[in-house]
This record gives C-alpha cells, structure tokens and sequence, in this order.
C-alpha cells in the first residue's frame, strides 16, 4: 500500500459526502441548513484524538488500573493505622482506669482509721470520678 492510496480514498468520501450534501440541498434545504447549524455549534474535536493508538490507549488502562491499586493500598494501610491507634488508646484507658481504682483502694486503706481525713478525700475523689464521667458523656453526646 503506498501513501497516495488513503489520500485518494479520503478525496472520493470527500467527494461522495459533498455530492450527497448538494443532493440534500436541492431536495431538502432545511435538512441541511440544521445539519450545517448543528455542524458550527459541535465542539472542536481535540487534534490528540487523531494521534491515540492502541498502544497508548493500553497504557492509560494500565495506570488507571495502577492507580486504583494505590488506592486501595492507601485505603488498606489507613484503616490498619487507624486500628492500631484504637487498640493503643484502649491500652491506656485500661491502664488509667486500673491506676485510678488502684489509687482509689490505696488511700482507703492508709487512712482507715482516720475517718475525719478519709471522708473529705473521699468526697473530693468521687467529686473528680463524678466530673470525669459526666465529660464523657457530654463528649459522647457531640
């Protein structure tokens, strides 16, 4: 196949569209001035369009479908990140719950006989547990 030969297919679908075209305008001249008003109001068709070939076209696929991997991995990583961090602030609100309790049981045993001194750190202590609950719960609520 030479050069010349898709050159003169194009010129004879040239002149077979603008033969079709002139026929339409004698027969039907308000077909072809909508289709010549549609023809200027079309968008311009991008000059890359021409240029695409299968193997770039394959590439594309190939990073959109790369790309959907990153994704997922990122997803992926987030969310065991995320588990991670949950399982540690578990971990320290065991520990500060088991400190408090612990704490809570030491001053009842040092100061079992002097109620005039356990009774006001009592107060004091359930007063802290009493706001620490109720913060909670109100950061809960928003």
């Amino acid at each position: 196949m030479s050069k010349k030969e898709p050159k003169k297919q194009v010129s004879e679908e040239i002149a077979e569209v603008s033969e079709t075209l002139e026929q339409l305008s004698n027969d039907e001249p308000e077909v072809i001035s909508q289709f010549m008003t549609m023809a200027r109001m079309g968008s311009m068709p991008n000059p890359l369009h021409d240029k695409l070939s299968e193997e770039h076209i394959g590439k594309i696929v190939d990073l959109a479908v790369s790309h959907d991997k990153n994704q997922f991995e990122i997803y992926k990583d987030g969310q065991e990140n995320e588990f991670q961090e949950r399982k540690t602030d578990k971990k320290y609100q065991a520990f500060y719950f088991l400190a408090v309790i612990a704490s809570f049981f030491a001053i009842i045993i040092i100061f079992k006989d002097q109620p005039n001194i356990l009774i006001p750190i009592l107060t004091g202590f359930g007063g802290l547990v009493g706001g620490f609950l109720a913060g909670i719960g109100y950061g809960k609520s928003k």
